[in-house]
C-alpha cells in the first residue's frame, strides 16, 4: 500500500482524484466478488442439493425437494461489505491526506 500511495502521489494527484480512483477500484473489485461469490454459491447449492436429495436407488424423491434461498440474510451481508468499504475508503482518504509526501515516498527495507 505504501508503494501505490507514493507512486500515486508523486504522480500529483490530488485528493479527489485518489479518493475517486480508490472508490472506482474499491466498487469494480467488490461487485466482480459479489457476483461471482452469489453465482457460484448458487451453482453449487443446487449440486449439493442434487446429490444429497437422491433416494437410495438414485431415483428424485416425490414429492421432489426444492431448494430456496433466503435472501434477507445474503442482501444484510452485502451490506456489512458495503458499510466496511466505506470505512476503508474513509481510512484511506485519511491517511493519504495526513501523511506527507517527503514520507511516503521514501523507501524502507
Amino acid at each position: 500500500m505504501e508503494t501505490e500511495e507514493a507512486f500515486v502521489r508523486s504522480m500529483g494527484f490530488s485528493r479527489p482524484n485518489y479518493v475517486a480512483t480508490a472508490a472506482i477500484e474499491h466498487l469494480f473489485l467488490g461487485l466482480v466478488g459479489i457476483v461471482l461469490g452469489a453465482v457460484s454459491g448458487l451453482v453449487m447449492s443446487g449440486l449439493a442439493v442434487d446429490v444429497s436429495s437422491r433416494t437410495s436407488d438414485g431415483r428424485e424423491p416425490l414429492p421432489p425437494f426444492i431448494l430456496a434461498t433466503r435472501w434477507e440474510p445474503v442482501l444484510f451481508g452485502y451490506a456489512a461489505l458495503v458499510i466496511i468499504a466505506v470505512i476503508a475508503l474513509g481510512l484511506l482518504t485519511v491517511r493519504y491526506s495526513r501523511r506527507p509526501l517527503h514520507e511516503a515516498t521514501r523507501v524502507q527495507k
